[in-house]
């Protein structure tokens, strides 16, 4: 009968909780790992009063793998673990990239009692870290171009027999758009900050809902993030392979290799990039590449030789504009231009025709740096940054006006220190109008207030 013990909850993949992303066919941040032998894990709530003192001795999780559909109405088994350890179970069968997993648990007593089965816990295989896995992209950006758009084509062939598609996106600070929609909504900071001579975190979309059987438009508004160089510049120091970089000098020094030499040449990177593939999966089980940001990698890879456009191996062609955002910075905040905002309004939708064609140029393929060279790519092994609720201010109070009076100071206390990102509702002002939107964790100068008012 029904044992009355209670079953497995809290699921993890490697400490991942996959209620966090995206379930089967949905859109958003998919749970991908890179871990061909991840670590599964839970928790076992208090049993009934008749159980207790009995102690869990063995352990059964079962792995089911998806036959190219995402919502598991048809999956074949994928492997059994069985473990005397009562969570932490580390897979031994090797799974396979871009493929999809569930997983379920049970668990056996001291005294033979089962426990039911666990509700699933789903999640897939990324692209890995090899150099096959991503050699159709590479990095593209500009320091200057933070508004990037490319259009591409899918075969109406090709999309009916599509049953999943994914995004796996990199790079600084960005929200990424596919035809119009922001994918991106609900991650905040985007991927992870890393060494990115080293490493570099990548995350993984599913937007089949959102592809057209004829032309498609990918969009990236890009931040500098953790990439800006005044406030965070690259140390090339000691390092796994035992050397030291020096980023004051341009000498390469005798007996260095290529790779140590380009390095020295180059302690710097553009602070704007990204990365991107567009990968669909058909009934047959096989991905097919059908967008990226550039195809093959660019001849001669020294800095300071004219950069390559970033032209894809199937038509995509990537071009950039300033856009609306002259100035951002993790401590210094941005400078947003309205008007700007105005002339590429709608740059992201396939429907898009640009009024000003000078306003957009062909973005710099950047796989050449030092970094793009070295580093590999990572799946984000961390939970996404997202907004947990929406904060009312508790006062808002006038402090001060300009001396014509058409312009005023205002405090608005938000009661604690919070992280977050302020919504603002004007009324329609005057074009070209200056707002200014300043944080603090306390007002110490006039005519905001004094310390040890707040």
């Amino acid at each position: 009968g029904d044992s009355a013990l209670p079953a497995a909850e809290g699921l993890r993949v490697d400490g991942l909780d996959p209620k966090r992303f995206a379930q089967e066919a949905n859109m958003g941040l998919v749970l991908a790992i890179d871990n061909l032998s991840p670590v599964f894990s839970w928790w076992v709530p208090p049993p009934p009063l008749q159980f207790r003192g009995a102690q869990i001795v063995s352990t059964c999780v079962m792995i089911w793998e998806a036959e190219a559909n995402e919502a598991f109405h048809t999956a074949r088994f994928a492997g059994l673990v069985v473990s005397f350890r009562y969570q932490d179970v580390r897979n031994r069968n090797p799974l396979k990239p871009g493929s999809r997993y569930c997983y379920d648990v049970q668990y056996k007593t001291s005294d033979g009692d089962v426990a039911p089965r666990s509700e699933k816990a789903c999640f897939e295989m990324g692209l890995g870290n090899s150099d096959e896995a991503w050699e159709q992209s590479s990095w593209i950006g500009s320091d200057d171009l933070k508004v990037l758009r490319a259009d591409f084509e899918i075969s109406p062939l090709l999309l009916q027999k599509a049953s999943s598609a994914r995004l796996y996106v990199s790079g600084s600070w960005g929200q990424y758009y596919v035809n119009g929609e922001r994918i991106s909504i609900n991650e905040s900071l985007g991927v992870g900050w890393t060494r990115y001579d080293k490493k570099c975190y990548y995350a993984t979309y599913s937007i089949l809902p959102l592809l057209n059987s004829s032309r498609n438009v990918l969009g990236a508004a890009l931040g500098q993030g953790w990439r800006d160089l005044a406030n965070f510049p690259p140390k090339f120091e000691a390092d796994d392979l035992g050397f030291v970089l020096n980023p004051n000098t341009t000498e390469i020094l005798p007996g260095r290799t290529e790779m140590e030499g380009l390095l020295s040449k180059s302690p710097t990177w553009t602070s704007r990039v990204v990365r991107m593939l567009v990968k669909l999966r058909t009934s047959d089980g096989i991905w097919h590449t059908v967008a990226q940001t550039t195809g093959k990698e660019s001849k001669g890879g020294r800095i300071g030789e004219q950069a390559t456009t970033s032209r894809g191996s199937n038509g995509t062609t990537w071009q950039g504009t300033p856009g609306p955002v002259t100035f951002d910075s993790i401590f210094d905040g941005e400078t947003y231009d309205a008007r700007e905002a105005e002339r590429i309004a709608g740059c992201f939708s396939p429907h898009y025709s640009p009024t000003n064609v000078s306003l957009w140029e062909d973005a710099p393929n950047v796989g050449a740096e030092a970094w793009a060279k070295r580093t590999i790519m990572v799946a984000q092994p961390i939970p996404p940054i997202r907004p947990q609720e929406t904060v009312a201010p508790l006062s808002i109070r006038l402090v001060g006006m300009s001396e014509d009076g058409k312009s005023g100071h205002f405090v608005i206390d938000f009661e604690k220190n919070r992280a977050g990102v302020c919504r603002v509702l004007l009324p329609k002002g005057k074009r070209g109008s200056n707002i200014t939107i300043r944080h603090a964790e306390a007002t110490m100068h006039a005519p905001y207030g004094y310390f040890g008012e707040n």
